[in-house]
């Protein structure tokens, strides 16, 4: 029978829609899913957007090709099997050895229709492949337990041997340039299988602390911090120096503050590391963000916006002068978004400059300039050279203080459109934070022409996503204390391997757009209190970031506990 592909296959079967399909496509070529450590395929996408699982996918794959299902999880490592093939293959290719015999390797593909994953596994192993179905996660969690893990023991194992007889002190400073020219040396190997491990993990942090006994190495995934390992104290400095030599850091120093950054390479995608090192009573401990330059920026579309806030994104864009803000704290996400506007207004008619602290992503036909207060280079200084430089579009990596508020709102009002962040709870409480910096009401009112405040939550893991009856009064701290929840379905995740027993896998970001509409200009520019502002905001179709949220937990997005967790300090 001849085979048919996945792609045809579930259009024939009616099991996803064109549209949906078209979608998945577009964020798969999108993320450079050829270039990322681990292989994405077109179907992981679509269990991501919740339309198929992982079952319906394995099922699908045995059917239009014949093989067997084999469940990976249960199976004992092959040794054998596991050395036939480089981990850097595996994970390239989405496979997984599972056995090995005289004549055949027995090989888990996320798709075994892949004739070209095929045909480098025949080459390495010198075997003729047998390819099986397995769940695509499954397949993930295999490479990262049998070749990261492994990789990481062996080198921890070697690193206790080298230093067996030999003091902490030599291990905490050893000579930079052996360090770096020694690339094989167990240090080296064990800081690297540590970056690719939390790199399969989709960790966006590595946090190195040392105790008073062992040093627990934790990553933050989708926002909350998990240990992924502990090793011996004494191991500790050599494992911090081998990073500040990386960075390009003082491995002398361990009594001030140090900032660094370096990148890294693991197959064909490329990482960059911002290391920042912090004395404590055990010793330094280092956090080490991870910043992927092949998903860093997003389009609009996959921002998560529903369809009421991204028809008032729109229009926020459509302008040609005023003042954008983006508000949130620390980590929601800020960034990502005015890297996902600018990539949208990103056309060769305009002259956009950027002043970052610090440039996280690069872009193309775009002028981004790093601030380095140390130099002298401010926010402040930057923007007035950058007025010199005929901009039509400026973006502030951040408003701190009432120069650079009101420098970029004369740009505003001067002809320029102009975006920046600022760190507050809502999109109102942007107003009291400029007027908190002693921006006069009137300046506001005629230069900002819209605010988008915004939160991160956890997205439930597609592969146990379960729904379950609503408990009395479960909504009622998101739905001003309404009983929202009477006989309505919701949904959650039981926990899975795939979401590491969590029930969470990715993030999905919750908006609330305020427009300058002309009455709350007027009421503004008058100096009416917050409460009157957001009075006014609420009758011209404001929505608040709870009331976005309650949208996506009815969808199956996230769930309500998480949305209570991230939503408990917002007004």
């Amino acid at each position: 029978m001849e085979q048919i592909s996945f792609r045809k296959y579930v259009l024939q079967h009616n099991l996803v829609s064109r549209q949906q399909l078209e979608e998945a496509e577009t964020a798969l070529r999108f993320s450079g899913s050829e270039k990322q450590t681990i292989r994405r395929t077109l179907a992981e996408y679509l269990c991501e957007m919740m339309i198929l699982t992982e079952t319906d996918v394995v099922r699908i794959y045995t059917e239009i090709s014949g093989a067997v299902f084999a469940d990976i999880d249960a199976e004992k490592t092959d040794g054998e099997a596991v050395r036939s093939l480089p981990p850097q293959i595996c994970r390239s290719q989405g496979i997984f050895p599972v056995r090995i015999s005289d004549q055949w390797l027995l090989l888990a593909m996320k798709d075994p229709q892949d004739l070209l994953a095929i045909q480098k596994a025949r080459e390495y192993s010198g075997k003729r492949i047998r390819p099986c179905t397995a769940f695509p996660s499954a397949i993930d969690r295999r490479i990262t337990e049998v070749y990261g893990v492994e990789q990481s023991h062996r080198a921890i194992a070697e690193m206790t041997e080298d230093h067996d007889g030999h003091s902490m002190e030599t291990a905490a400073a050893p000579d930079p340039g052996a360090e770096t020219e020694d690339i094989d040396s167990a240090t080296a190997r064990y800081v690297s299988s540590m970056i690719t491990m939390a790199l399969e993990q989709r960790a966006s942090d590595i946090h190195i602390e040392p105790g008073e006994r062992e040093c627990v190495i934790r990553i933050r995934v989708d926002g909350l911090l998990r240990e992924m390992q502990r090793i011996s104290r004494r191991l500790h400095p050599s494992v911090t120096a081998r990073i500040k030599v990386m960075a390009g850091m003082d491995i002398a120093e361990k009594r001030v503050p140090q900032d660094g950054r370096t990148s890294v390479r693991s197959g064909e995608e490329e990482t960059d590391l911002r290391i920042s090192t912090l004395p404590t009573v055990y010793g330094e401990k280092v956090v080490i963000r991870l910043l992927r330059k092949s998903i860093g920026i997003l389009e609009k579309d996959s921002l998560g916006m529903d369809q009421d806030n991204m028809s008032k994104y729109e229009k926020l864009l459509s302008n040609h002068s005023g003042l954008i803000l983006i508000s949130g704290a620390t980590g929601s996400g800020k960034s990502t978004t005015q890297y996902a506007m600018l990539s949208t207004l990103n056309r060769k008619d305009v002259n956009i400059i950027t002043l970052e602290d610090p440039v996280e992503y690069h872009m193309n036909g775009i002028s981004q300039v790093q601030i380095n207060t140390k130099s002298g280079m401010t926010f402040v200084k930057g923007l007035k050279a950058a007025l010199r430089q005929d901009p039509d579009i400026i973006c502030i990596g951040e408003i701190r203080d009432r120069e650079t508020a009101e420098i970029a709102m004369r740009a505003a009002i001067t002809g320029h459109l102009v975006i920046s962040t600022i760190h507050t709870s809502s999109a109102v409480a942007a107003f009291e934070r400029l007027l908190d910096m002693g921006v006069p009401g009137y300046m506001i009112a005629s230069s900002l022409i819209g605010v988008i405040s915004q939160r991160l939550v956890r997205k439930i893991c597609p592969a146990c996503r379960v729904s379950y009856e609503a408990e009395a009064g479960e909504l009622a701290e998101l739905a001003a204390g309404e009983d929202a929840t009477d006989e309505v379905r919701l949904y959650r995740g039981t926990g899975c391997p795939a979401c590491a027993g969590t029930g969470y896998k990715g993030r999905s970001g919750v908006f609330e757009i305020l427009l300058m509409e002309r009455e709350l200009r007027r009421c503004i520019a008058a100096g009416a209190d917050i409460e009157t502002v957001r009075d006014m905001a609420l009758r011209t179709g404001y929505r608040r970031l709870k009331q976005v949220c309650l949208d996506k937990i009815f969808d199956g997005v996230t769930t309500s506990s998480e949305a209570v967790r991230v939503f408990n300090t917002v007004e």
